[in-house]
């Protein structure tokens, strides 16, 4: 079979199983688990496609379901959870489905599509290795505890299946895998089962169990040990010796590091460079700016200077002639900096002794929990004594290579030979450390990383030393990364300390000389500034024209900059046309969204003015075509919530907005559904229903203009109905062609009659395919409109409990006057006032086309949605029921119908208000969903029809079997069967049409073995005996299997069916076997003559000298056997057993012990009646014969025949 239709009966099968649904019960959930096996059962068996196996076993938790959005969305009970739900009336007990639902999911894990003979080590099958591939939590879903521990014991059904578990439980010890279904991953008994007295019964089972081979318990009890203990040391010791090439390798980043700014935890900063602080970084002794060639230079009087590139002063401030005081306090500040840099240094090293003695990993001796304490650690003290404690880790490996020697026997050798080797390296590690003197502190340059991770990390996890050494390269990334961005920051500053340290070593020579020649300097230097003040007088002057043009060039350059900046701003407004043309309305509501920044009231720039003004424009339009798209009712599910979504952001963003008289006027719809004549905008008019958007909020105005166009569908499709059915009846065809032949004159009265009967017979077939059609799209109509329709609601009903929320922040009151509309009207109250109503109309037309008339004894009456003025002959073809054919196509259209009308009533429950909530819980009120009476009509009308169904098939199945058994004396029950099955694949609630399922297997065999009774007539015994033999099989395998499929289809109501079933084939077989029977003892006196006895006595002298032949009588008698015996082994089989007797005699038998009877009476019986005439010689000789016959045909005799025999 197809995976697809696999994917669908799971998808239904899981949505069954939900006992949290209140319509769903035990006899509905029973059903489908049964509807499944009979699918998986089929042959050849159906295929799954892979995410079916996770997606059957955990439903919507499996990642299957998580990933689609489809599936998201449903609400899907896996079969874990529905063989392990327990019951909520009864303690420690289960729901009853659970145990047909433990007993289904062994069937697919262990027996499905299986051709291995073990079970258990075989290749599994898709739905075994998804199960093994469960974790712990999602195998305690399965509660294996109380299927063990009370299963087939107590409790009833509500204990579970034993048997079934344990067979679960047993794979899964055995096979359980990780999640990639390959990678063994034996799993603890006692997360299974927790408790002791379960895990008892577990291992008595499992010892007991012939389907479980010794091999399979091997395999579980070292599972079992694996799972429970061992391995542990030895994977620490192989983090260990892992973690060392890593530790080694970051021994180089050590050297490179930088210490964190104030961060005492940081390791690392004792052994690579100090940070510099910027403030502390400036020089003191430079200042100023390198332009024009001057370079500065600190005096050795402590003064600044800057001198040219001559090495002459340029200011007088900083010459040796400065004030005495200025160098005193220069003098001053460069103590109290060296002071300063002196307590620094000696805070650095006394924390870099601090720490020297820290773990460079981090993990010893820091808080790696808030419940433990940090233990005092110090590494200088441990690489002192480094010889103790390795002689100390060498004795804790010996004492744990004895104890792994007490328990070898247990165990084996690999973990003895794991501690050996780890000895010899330990052994060799203290060898090399006498020899050369290895070292665990990192700074020292003997460390020996082996050695480090040996005597302090010893017994750390493999996943602490990764997390460590991952710690340890970010800290040196980012020290490194940290002291770049130091350089780089104050490149410049570490630039002229250079150059000032070179100029400073140059110009302490030629200090001296430069304070002789001051006083020249100084003159020429005045010299100069008044120079260079007379030419930028005259510069000025002269470059005039070329400043003016300067700065309007530069005004120029700011305008465009300024229009480069709000270049996104003026391209606004087309962007915004651009995406309502291409229908991206979240586009524009983000574009609209940034001209907001523009303040109307108080910008003073024109341009961006204008901007606004044709964005505002443009919003409204945008406004415009989204209200089109609510009033659209082709419009798809998703797109109205976008719609929704985008107008709602929309209008907010444009309240206070003024808007102009060309955005308010209403625009055509071309081709959507038409405005109103109003010139109010947002208006429009469905089938005289006028909505004006703007007067609700978007999700309100959308439920309304849809739920309109759903009322007014339901009308058109019933005044569409019956306008077909009118124009089919004038003549016209469906499509609204003539139906009427073209009348020739030469055509004679007979034609012309024969042609008025053929067309009145045809329009009454067209107007029984109009009524199937009708159903078919009334079908369509509410299943594709309700999830529209609650979508919708669900959104206004959210968009409700928002804004409510919003005025309860702002704090105003929710239900003052401006806001009464919003909050009177709900989408509740509307699906009750209108979609309630108008889906109750459109199941009543869809009733009334696939019904007519309701069903004797029905409670519910059909009544007629269109055609009451019609004539008397329409009103009649319109009112009688459907052929069989069209009605089993109505029944699995209405059977969808109601689905849909109750998953739609189940999801009303989602969108009821707040505060109908509150009133009936106050009130302590039922609710009451408003599409309850709906629900009820389309399961009332769902059985009338498939009682219907029933009848039909069964008729039909009868006259079959009928004319089968008349024609060719069979009794065909594969074709009940068949039947039997098809309507448990067909009907959706076969619990009520249980006794149209009982009467129509009745009837099927009555009128079977009428048939079979018509057939013999004036046939021979051959015939007779082919409807015993057919009526025996009917019996022993035909009549225990279609009772067997009748318990399931109707959950075990019809308790009188194999009683009634079994009396008519019963019947029937006895009358045709007795007269069978009467017909052997006919043939056997024919045959069992005794012929003439007279004879004289020279004859019988001369007789006895010669041989004496073999009576004639007795030879015709036992031919008349044989022939019998022929005709029952050729017909019912040497073994047959009639169970009518009810002493297990076959018919063979009785057969034979009827005609054996018949010739020893008759043969007895005209001894008698001759016996006066028979002379001695000859009784003695017929006394013979009869002790032969008796002889041969003792063991067929009766009691009376023997006593009449010894009377004789």
């Amino acid at each position: 079979m197809d995976a697809d239709r696999s994917s669908i009966e799971i998808k239904v099968l899981l949505k069954n199983l939900d006992p949290t649904k209140s319509s769903i019960k035990h006899k509905d959930r029973l059903r489908r688990l049964n509807k499944f096996r009979n699918f998986v059962t089929a042959r050849p068996p159906p295929e799954f496609y892979d995410d079916d196996y996770g997606l059957l076993l955990l439903g919507s938790e499996s990642p299957a379901a998580m990933e689609d959005e489809d599936l998201a969305n449903m609400t899907l009970y896996g079969m874990l959870r529905a063989a392990g739900c327990k019951s909520k009336d009864h303690k420690d007990s289960l729901k009853r489905s659970a145990r047909p639902a433990i007993s289904l999911l062994r069937y697919l894990c262990l027996e499905f599509d299986y051709s291995s003979k073990n079970q258990f080590l075989g290749e599994l099958n898709g739905f075994g290795q998804a199960l093994c591939a469960l974790n712990v939590p999602q195998l305690r879903t399965l509660s294996l505890d109380i299927h063990i521990g009370k299963g087939d014991n107590e409790s009833g059904s509500r204990g579970g299946s034993k048997d079934d578990a344990c067979h679960l439980c047993a794979l899964i010890l055995a096979r359980h895998t990780d999640t990639d279904c390959e990678t063994p991953k034996p799993v603890n008994i006692k997360d299974v089962l927790p408790a002791g007295e379960t895990r008892a019964e577990f291992e008595n089972w499992l010892a007991t169990c012939p389907s479980v081979t010794s091999e399979v318990r091997r395999m579980i009890h070292e599972n079992i040990s694996a799972a429970a203990g061992g391995g542990r040391k030895k994977a620490g010791n192989e983090a260990i010796a892992a973690a060392v090439t890593k530790v080694s390798s970051a021994r180089t980043s050590f050297d490179k590091g930088n210490s964190d700014d104030g961060d005492d935890d940081d390791v690392l900063g004792v052994f690579g460079k100090q940070s510099i602080n910027r403030k502390q970084s400036k020089s003191l002794l430079f200042d100023g700016e390198m332009d024009g060639g001057v370079e500065i230079v600190t005096g050795l009087g402590g003064g600044n200077q800057a001198t040219d590139g001559g090495g002459k002063p340029t200011q007088w401030s900083q010459t040796q002639m400065a004030s005495a005081t200025e160098r005193a306090s220069i003098s001053i500040f460069l103590e109290e900096e060296r002071e300063r840099t002196m307590k620094e240094k000696k805070r650095l090293e006394g924390q870099k002794q601090r720490l020297l003695g820290r773990d460079p990993l981090g993990i010893k001796g820091s808080v790696t929990e808030p419940n433990r304490e940090t233990r005092a650690f110090d590494l200088r003290d441990i690489d002192a004594r480094r010889d103790d404690l390795i002689q100390q880790a060498l004795n804790e490996i010996e004492e744990e290579i004895e104890e792994e020697l007490a328990h070898v026997a247990d165990g084996g050798v690999d973990q003895v030979n794991w501690l050996e080797t780890q000895r010899q390296a330990l052994i060799a590690i203290a060898e090399e450390n006498k020899s050369n003197g290895k070292s665990i502190l990192p700074t020292d340059p003997q460390f020996d990383p082996s050695l480090f991770l040996t005597l302090v990390h010893r017994n750390v996890s493999y996943q602490e030393l990764q997390d460590s050494t991952s710690r340890l390269s970010r800290k040196t990334d980012n020290q490194v990364e940290r002291l770049q961005n130091l350089v780089r920051d104050n490149f410049d500053l570490f630039i002229k300390c250079s150059e000032g340290i070179d100029i400073f070593a140059d110009g302490q020579d030629d200090s001296n000389s430069a304070n002789e020649g001051m006083q020249k300097l100084q003159r020429r230097f005045r010299a100069l500034d008044d120079i260079a003040e007379s030419c930028g007088d005259q510069a000025k002057k002269s470059f005039k024209p070329l400043l003016d043009n300067t700065n309007q060039v530069r005004k120029v350059q700011s305008a465009l900059s300024v229009l480069q900046r709000v270049a996104p701003l003026l391209q606004v407004p087309s962007l915004m046309r651009q995406h309502i043309e291409n229908a991206d309305f979240s586009s524009v509501v983000k574009a609209y969204r940034k001209v907001l920044v523009i303040d109307k009231d108080h910008c003073d720039v024109d341009l961006l003015k204008y901007v606004r003004t044709k964005a505002s424009e443009s919003a409204q339009e945008a406004r415009s075509d989204l209200e089109l798209i609510l009033a659209d009712e082709t419009s798809s599910a998703g797109s109205l919530l976008d719609a929704i979504r985008d107008l709602s952001e929309l209008i907010s963003l444009l309240e206070g907005e003024d808007t102009d008289d060309e955005a308010n006027k209403p625009k055509s719809s071309d081709g959507k559904t038409p405005r109103a004549g109003s010139t109010k905008p947002g208006t429009f008019s469905i089938d005289r229903h006028v909505i004006c958007v703007r007067d609700y909020p978007p999700a309100m105005a959308c439920l309304l203009l849809q739920i309109s166009h759903f009322r007014s569908l339901v009308e058109k499709h019933i005044s569409a109905t019956e306008a077909t059915v009118d124009r089919i009846f004038r003549g016209e065809g469906p499509d609204g062609s003539s139906n009427q032949g073209g009348s020739n004159s030469d055509l004679s009265s007979s034609e012309h009659s024969s042609s008025q009967r053929s067309r009145d017979k045809r329009w009454k077939i067209d107007v029984l395919d109009t009524r199937v059609d009708a159903t078919s799209k009334a079908v369509n109509l509410a299943k594709n409109w309700l999830p529209r329709l609650l979508q919708i609601g669900l959104a206004t009903e959210e968009a409700e409990k928002r804004r409510i929320a919003r005025k309860s922040r702002s704090g105003s009151n929710p239900g003052n006057e401006s806001d009464k509309e919003a909050t009177t009207r709900s989408a509740f109250e509307l699906f009750k006032s209108i979609v309630g109503p108008a889906l109750m109309r459109l199941h009543e037309h869809a009733a009334f086309c696939a019904l007519g008339v309701s069903n004797q004894g029905s409670a519910y009456k059909i009544g007629a949605t269109f055609g009451r003025s019609s004539a008397e002959r329409l009103r009649t073809i319109l009112q009688s029921p459907l052929p069989p054919t069209q009605t089993a196509k109505c029944a699995l259209e209405l059977a969808v119908l109601t689905e849909a009308i109750q998953e739609a009533n189940d999801a009303m429950i989602s969108i009821r208000p707040m505060k109908d909530i509150k009133k009936a819980e106050s009130k302590k009120k039922s609710y009451k969903s408003p599409l309850e009476k709906c629900y009820t009509l389309a399961s009332d009308v769902v059985v009338m029809i498939e009682r219907r169904v029933c009848i039909y098939s069964f008729d039909a199945c009868s006259r079959k079997l009928s004319a089968n058994a008349s024609g060719n004396g069979t009794f065909d029950g594969a074709s009940l069967l068949a039947c039997v099955q098809k309507l448990s694949d067909d009907l959706t609630r076969p619990d009520e049409c249980a006794t149209e399922v009982e009467k129509g297997c009745v009837l099927v065999v009555t009128k079977c073995c009428e048939g079979l009774t018509s057939y013999v007539k004036d046939r021979s015994d051959a015939a007779r005996l082919r409807v015993v033999a057919e009526c025996a099989d009917a019996l022993n395998t035909i009549i225990g299997d279609v009772v067997r499929e009748v318990s399931y289809l109707t959950n075990d109501q019809s308790e009188t069916l194999e009683t009634s079933l079994s009396s008519v084939v019963s019947t029937l077989e006895g009358e045709m076997f007795d007269v069978y029977l009467e017909s052997v003892k006919r043939n056997v006196e024919s045959c069992a003559r005794l012929g003439l006895i007279d004879s004289t006595e020279g004859e019988s002298r001369v007789k006895t000298d010669e041989v004496t032949p073999f009576p004639p009588y007795l030879a015709a008698s036992f031919l008349s056997i044989v022939r019998c015996r022929a005709q029952v082994e050729r017909a019912l089989r040497e073994a047959t057993v009639r169970n009518a007797e009810g002493n297990g005699a076959t018919y063979l038998f009785l057969a034979l012990q009827t005609a054996s009877d018949g010739i020893v009476e008759n043969i007895c019986l005209e001894l008698k009646a001759k016996l006066t005439r028979i002379r001695p010689t000859k009784a003695d000789s017929f006394a013979s014969h009869l002790q032969f016959l008796i002889n041969t045909l003792k063991k067929y005799l009766s009691d009376e025949t023997l006593a009449l025999a010894s009377d004789t």
